[in-house]
């Protein structure tokens, strides 16, 4: 808008301000001055980078200080943008994304965003809020034990042994606080290759979500000696890629710890269909700056090696029923999940071979549910057999938790999952 522009939309609205009624008590001018200014100031947020969890290190930020006890400048002396600027409608840069595609199923953390959730928690948000079936809508960063008001159990005896300021933890979150733990990351501070005599620097740690949908992130640290890293994931076959094309090697993006040291990891969500979750191989290379790489938990520099001796097929598998047959689950109240959905693909077709299952699906082929308050059978499904599990009776000794339904394995007593009871008594 130019300055002419201004002088006839202030005169307008200031001619509609003396016509309303009540009158209206602000100064078209300083409003839209402070419309910019505001607009200003939220896109300079907006572009901010990640700042120090705990105050101790600051991973990318600007200063946004005394912003709003500046005087009001007259509307002649705030300059227009000299480039169209993004609305909230506009798709943000990709290097100023929080996370960032790798490839078609692939996402890796790139600029988390420092937050306090409401218990009081300093967190990296690491904008992956999808990447992991939860109660909560993100996944969260921190260091050091949950410091939250009501902080849950958070033991860890070999990552609670790790040098202090030397490690992280991700966990699901919500705005209102920590969810569950899922992943534990410590480091050697300061190390350097003779830290590491036989030569083999430490994968990354996997961690596969086996409830759902087979769901897998990979979190790494990089060599403190490296200090302009290049961070590469290869795959054992090929993935679209984020620009259209195909590949099986990926440049994954780092990010600093909030940690004394400042230590650079990276993080990488796969969704189901990427496949790593199903046991496919992968390895990890950091490279410096001249051009010397390693190779993450595998002696040596032979990637393809590398990548096949991390592979873990699903071995042989019996035998299994995708489909249930409708009518045979019980008399009881009906609980939805994994223990009687049919597997599917993206586009709704069933997953027939039980090695695309759900790992939790395929290992525990045989289940029911028990409402522990009268030790009553709800439901029982048999993938093996394609029907329910009839006269089953609950193991004399097995310890079951107070007022509540626990999803059983059959064979084994192992409590799968535990859900509120029914609000009502069920009638048999």
């Amino acid at each position: 808008m130019t300055h002419t522009d201004d002088d006839v939309l202030v005169a307008f609205l200031r001619g509609h301000a003396l016509d309303a009624v009540p009158p209206s008590g602000l100064d078209p001018r300083v409003v839209l001055a402070s419309s910019r200014r505001k607009r200003a100031f939220v896109r300079g947020a907006r572009a901010a980078a990640a700042l120090v969890v705990a105050g101790a290190v600051v991973v990318g930020g600007v200063t946004l200080a005394d912003r709003w006890d500046r005087p009001t400048p007259p509307v002649d002396e705030v300059p227009g943008p000299t480039t169209p600027q993004p609305t909230d409608a506009d798709p943000q840069p990709a290097d100023d994304a929080a996370a960032v595609g790798l490839a078609e199923g692939i996402r890796a953390v790139n600029l988390p965003v420092a937050t306090t959730l409401a218990d009081g928690t300093a967190v990296l948000d690491l904008g992956l809020g999808d990447a992991w079936p939860s109660l909560g809508d993100r996944l969260a960063l921190t260091t050091g034990p949950a410091q939250g008001a009501n902080p849950e159990p958070d033991v860890d005896p070999v990552f609670d042994a790790a040098p202090p300021g030397a490690e992280v933890r991700v966990w699901t979150a919500s705005a209102e606080g920590l969810r569950t733990r899922v992943a534990t990351l410590s480091w050697l501070p300061a190390d350097t290759p003779a830290d590491y005599p036989d030569g083999v620097y430490p994968a990354p740690t996997k961690v596969v979500e086996e409830s759902v949908a087979g769901h897998t992130l990979l979190l790494g640290a990089v060599p403190s000696w490296i200090t302009d890293p290049t961070v590469t994931l290869h795959l054992s076959g090929e993935v679209r890629l984020a620009d259209g094309s195909t590949g099986r090697a990926l440049a994954v993006p780092t990010f600093a710890a909030p940690t004394p040291d400042g230590r650079l990891l990276y993080l990488v969500a796969f969704d189901p269909s990427a496949g790593v979750s199903d046991g496919e191989g992968y390895a990890v290379t950091i490279t410096d700056g001249p051009g010397r790489a390693l190779l993450a938990g595998c002696p040596g520099s032979d990637v393809d090696a590398c990548v096949a001796a991390v592979a873990d097929p699903v071995s042989a598998l019996p035998e299994m029923c995708a489909e249930l047959p409708a009518g045979i689950a019980g008399t009881g109240p009906s609980y939805e999940g994994w223990w009687s959905s049919t597997p599917a693909t993206e586009d709704g077709g069933v997953r027939t071979d039980p090695a695309d299952w759900p790992p939790i699906m395929r290992e525990h082929p045989r289940t029911v549910l028990v409402d522990t308050r009268n030790g009553k059978v709800l439901e029982s499904f048999d993938r093996i057999a394609c029907s329910s599990i009839p006269d089953y009776a609950v193991p004399a000794g097995l310890a079951l938790p107070p007022d509540a339904v626990v999803v059983l394995d059959a064979d084994t007593g192992e409590i799968l999952q535990t859900m509120s009871p029914p609000y009502f008594e069920p009638q048999w």
